[in-house]
């Protein structure tokens, strides 16, 4: 027992070393083969008929194994069935993976007053315990339904349920897809190009079948009759990437022939999150922008980006045009012709309907709502985008377009009141020469799907504005900014990062980072980007790989219920 946790621990400890900021992406590889090794080995393991140790006791009771059926003490003298024991034992493995990857969740506890601490550190607690259960419920699926099947077998199955699981996480309400396997390399962009085609559920194809693979190699190596061959498939599926690159990476397929180009400057003004929202900052704030965006080569430039929120006050919508917060940018348009200017702020939308938003509030007559939106100033098309992925509970409480008695319930760290309101699909922005851009705001920037979206909008340029300060130095500004690698990929898109603190950068079309502002640093920088027009195929079909997933996992779960109740 003590030695299966001793593997359970290893595996967490690979994935959390395979994700940024560390750099050992390879790690994934093998990641998974102790907790198979434990899976596996399950339905063959005697169970405990003693009264456990105080380790293993504590272990139970984290791992839910009270929660399973009446007459819990007895559970935990006793032990329980071998795929409850799978549900537990996957459970501790992707709870220090969360843990070591995602621990920054709560670190806003440190930085807010000490009567919304307690909230803060709760919400970035319950993450980290939450998402690991999501993650188990495949494995408690497996192993219920597929306890004897052969182990190639039951392989395939586990690899399809996984894939299944990652999609379907991409889709609801409590989403924190933050650790889909596929993000551990987006710091090596060569292992990506194919992403293009399949998307980051590709990429952790290809994990979960070299973790078979290493598994099969181990198995070997345990039983002294290691086969050549399992080693020589992984070395070459390791490596297929790579080999279909020269492809791939051909300069002359379509997808890298741009039509036009584009001047950028991106803007990292570092200012402190937690006192960005204080009204006696603001003008100095203002100031700040306006002295980056009309710095030198200003008069060459096509487009300026601006973080999330750069405006930190709400403005109503159809005072953006006089509002004396915009007035600075307004100016700066004027002064150059060619100029337009990217920014997020908080919105203010007023309607007659409360259906409209399930967010709304009344006001006066009418409705309104908060949205996190972004705005390009000297517009040929004015319009505004509001963030259409919202990050649960801090942004918005989850279900609440079903549950609309909830909005009131959120924790906000984003100066807003209450559950904002969101956009339903992607809304291209418009330069003033007519360019369509693609914008996405901070989280959005985690859903491939979503923003795919915006090259079929005709978007010739992705961006991506976000506040990352919210956690201090952590690895999470730095595993956010690798994820503009995948949507640059997927898209065939250069992106330009602004965040208020964190990594603005560049990103071109292959993935490739430029000109990198770390953290704690206030700096334009400038560059050219070539715009794209050609539609990927990931771009057009999306994340069918999902579903397809979901479709075969579906099939194997009828099977899995027939069988058990032939049996």
């Amino acid at each position: 027992m003590k030695n299966n946790y001793l593997k359970l621990l290893l595996s967490g400890l690979l994935l959390v070393l395979a994700f940024p900021p560390f750099p050992f992406p390879f790690l994934i590889w093998i990641a998974g083969v102790p907790l198979l090794e434990v899976l596996f080995s399950i339905s063959s393991e005697p169970l405990p008929s003693t009264a456990p140790g105080k380790w293993n006791l504590l272990l139970r009771t984290i791992s839910f194994q009270p929660l399973w059926k009446k007459g819990w003490k007895t559970n935990l003298v006793k032990g329980i069935k071998p795929y409850k024991m799978a549900f537990r034992y996957s459970y501790f493995t992707f709870f220090i993976w969360n843990l070591g990857a995602c621990y920054w969740l709560a670190l806003t506890a440190w930085h807010v007053p000490t009567d919304e601490a307690f909230s803060s550190f709760l919400a970035g607690l319950v993450a980290v315990l939450l998402n690991p259960l999501f993650m188990s419920i495949p494995i408690l699926i497996w192993a219920m339904l597929f306890p004897r099947l052969p182990i190639w077998l039951k392989g395939i199955c586990l690899i399809v349920f996984w894939i299944g699981f990652e999609f379907l996480h991409y889709n609801w309400d409590l989403s924190w897809s933050w650790l889909t396997l596929g993000n551990s390399f987006t710091n090596f962009p060569e292992f990506l190009q194919y992403a293009e085609f399949t998307g980051v559920l590709g990429v952790s194809l290809w994990i979960l079948v070299l973790n078979a693979f290493a598994y099969s190699v181990w198995v070997g190596i345990k039983s002294r009759r290691v086969k050549g061959l399992s080693i020589i498939a992984f070395l070459l599926i390791a490596c297929l990437p790579l080999g279909l690159n020269y492809w791939i990476l051909d300069a002359n397929r379509e997808v890298f022939q741009s039509s036009a180009s584009m001047n950028v400057r991106v803007i990292q003004p570092n200012i402190d999150p937690y006192v960005k929202f204080d009204h006696d900052g603001l003008e100095a704030q203002l100031t700040g922008f306006y002295q980056l965006a009309d710095a030198p080569g200003a008069d060459t430039i096509d487009l300026v980006v601006l973080p999330e929120t750069a405006i930190p006050e709400a403005v109503w919508t159809h005072e953006i045009s006089t509002s004396e917060l915009f007035k600075g940018f307004w100016t700066l348009v004027a002064k150059y012709p060619q100029l337009s200017i990217l920014t997020g702020f908080t919105e203010l939308r007023q309607f007659d309907s409360p259906d409209v938003s399930s967010a709304s509030r009344p006001f006066d007559n009418g409705y309104y709502d908060y949205c996190n939106s972004a705005v390009i100033i000297g517009s040929s098309q004015f319009r505004t985008h509001q963030k259409g992925w919202l990050v649960p509970m801090v942004e918005r409480i989850p279900f609440l377009d079903q549950l609309s008695f909830l909005k009131d319930y959120n924790i906000d760290i984003g100066g807003g009141l209450g559950s904002y309101g969101k956009s339903d699909s992607a809304k291209a922005l418009f330069t003033r020469k007519g360019v369509p851009v693609g914008v996405l705001i901070c989280y959005e920037s985690a859903f491939g799907n979503y923003a795919r979206e915006y090259p079929l909008l005709g978007a010739s340029l992705l961006t991506v504005i976000t506040n990352d300060g919210w956690w201090g130095r952590s690895s999470g500004y730095i595993q956010h900014a690798g994820l503009s690698v995948l949507r640059a990929i997927e898209n065939r898109r250069c992106v330009a990062r602004s965040a208020n603190t964190g990594i603005s950068l560049f990103v071109d079309e292959k993935g490739y980072r430029y000109k990198e502002v770390e953290w704690g640093i206030a700096k334009a920088i400038d560059k050219k980007l070539p715009l794209f027009t050609h539609i990927t195929f990931y771009a057009q079909y999306g994340d069918y790989i999902g579903k397809i997933a979901v479709m075969i996992g579906l099939l194997f779960w009828v099977l899995g219920i027939l069988k058990r109740r032939n049996k």
